[in-house]
């Protein structure tokens, strides 16, 4: 039997619609409000499966009241009843299962039921008590469900919501989301933007078997599941100044890619300039343990390309490298990076090599 709850304010409309439900079979009325608030202490009682819910509500928007059902039992299925027209209905789609014009049509009606009957009939997935999500944060954004599947989005805007959450670990306001990931958006299209995005994050880690995965308390959201990562596990390593060469291939990675590099999230960019900054002290950390060494590995030439490659108008690192490859008889690279620096400097900042620069190679310019 499917549990029906109807929030709507207007009673003419309620008597509709209850009229139509009653006439389909394995239907069954549970609740009908004309003010969310009366509902709201009822739900965890009625356990409803689908409310149909009125889009223009007295004190909150159907939007905000579908959010603080899905934060009650994001289970339930949403269908809203509107006398919005079709442009509208675009933008309320992405947050129920379904949508019915005023006056109801009883045909419609009977159509979204039975959509909703057949669709509860498939097998779900066992919901995980204590679930841990893996999540790669080094060039591209990819999550990783428990048993190591991908985890695949509707939209960008979901993905781009869902690194923002793990990002900040700690629950953050819904103004500072709506802030910084809908920077020129008008607020109450944002708002409903944000709302809309969240519904559909939790149904896609839900369908992933995490229950109950995104909290909303005191108008702030947090990611609910146990996330491990490649970059925090890199920077205990770090921490732990062990400056060995399966460490430097890390270093190297994270330095190429970036920290969610190949995404352009602007948020992201301050934590980018932090994680930059402690993987430039490992590798001069590793430059000056082989400094004095004869003979270097190769990997010592690899993190003064990468020291380059964070700081561009750090000369020394130039010398560094270019004396390592005349030393091991590389000499047209290291003229090659001479006349790298050569050009960053004039087309950067109107200066040239010093001196001492220009000795190590000036024997082998043309």
């Amino acid at each position: 039997m499917l549990r029906v709850l109807i929030i709507d304010d207007e009673i003419l409309a309620i008597t509709l619609l209850e009229k139509f439900i009653e006439e389909i079979d394995g239907v069954q009325i549970i609740g009908k409000y004309t003010w969310f608030e009366e509902g709201l202490e009822s739900f965890k009682n009625l356990k409803p499966d689908v409310v149909f819910l009125d889009i223009e509500m007295p004190s909150l928007n159907g939007i905000e009241i579908a959010e603080r059902i899905a934060i009650i039992d994001d289970s339930i299925d949403i269908v809203f009843v509107t006398a919005y027209d079709h442009y509208a209905l675009e933008a309320f789609r992405v947050h129920a299962v379904d949508y019915l014009l005023k006056p109801t049509d009883k045909e419609r009606l009977k159509r979204t039921l039975h959509k909703i009957m057949k669709r509860r009939k498939m097998d779900l997935p066992e919901l995980q008590e204590n679930p841990t999500l893996h999540a790669q944060l080094i060039g591209n954004f990819v999550l990783y469900d428990n048993n190591g599947q991908v985890i695949k989005w509707r939209t960008k805007k979901v993905k781009e919501l869902c690194a923002y959450l793990l990002h900040h670990g700690n629950p953050i306001h819904r103004m500072q989301i709506i802030e910084d990931l809908w920077p020129d958006v008008p607020l109450e299209k944002a708002g409903a933007l944000l709302h809309t995005t969240v519904y559909q994050l939790r149904k896609i880690l839900k369908s992933h078997a995490y229950n109950n995965p995104i909290s909303f308390v005191d108008e702030r959201y947090s990611m609910n599941i146990t996330i491990l990562n490649d970059l925090e596990s890199l920077i205990q390593i770090i921490e732990k100044k062990s400056f060995d060469d399966r460490t430097l291939l890390d270093i190297l990675e994270v330095v190429k890619k970036g920290f969610l590099g190949y995404e352009g999230y602007q948020w992201s960019f301050a934590r980018k300039l932090q994680i930059d900054q402690e993987c430039k002290q490992f590798l001069e950390h590793y430059v000056n343990k082989y400094n004095k060494e004869k003979i270097k590995p190769k990997q010592w030439g690899d993190a003064l390309e990468a020291l380059i490659e964070l700081e561009p108008f750090v000369e020394k690192y130039y010398q560094e490298l270019i004396k390592f490859f005349i030393n091991d008889n590389e000499i047209k690279k290291a003229v090659d990076l001479y006349k790298d620096l050569q050009e960053i400097l004039w087309s950067e900042l109107g200066e040239i090599p010093n001196n001492e620069t220009k000795r190590l190679v000036q024997k082998y310019l043309k």
